[in-house]
């Protein structure tokens, strides 16, 4: 996959690897408090267990990337996270919500 901004190449993918884009959205349910988020709590793994980080230059080139934020109690945040992984690979995307208390999600992108 190449992604294209405008008229200028931005990211493109090198041969054997692909992008994955993972669209995410955030909600705090917490009714006092601001919640902060950072794509780097984000990580996608494949099925031998190697983790791939989000890819800034593709982030860059995505209108509705999403890089963190500050979420106010009972709104949301939004966005595009896009991950450079081998071409077929089953992935699954780890989000560390609670980092001091080392709570991971797992979904699996397969």
């Amino acid at each position: 996959m190449t992604i294209v901004y405008k008229v200028s190449l931005i990211a493109e993918a090198p041969e054997g690897e692909e992008y994955a884009i993972v669209t995410l959205t955030i909600n705090n349910l917490q009714n006092d408090k601001t919640y902060s988020f950072s794509s780097l709590l984000v990580a996608v793994y494949d099925e031998d267990g190697f983790q791939y980080e989000s890819d800034f230059t593709a982030l860059t080139a995505l209108k509705q990337g999403l890089v963190g934020g500050e979420i106010l109690p009972g709104k949301k945040l939004s966005g595009k996270i896009p991950y450079l992984v081998p071409v077929g690979a089953d992935i699954e995307l780890h989000f560390k919500y609670d980092i001091f208390g080392g709570t991971t999600a797992v979904f699996d992108l397969s």
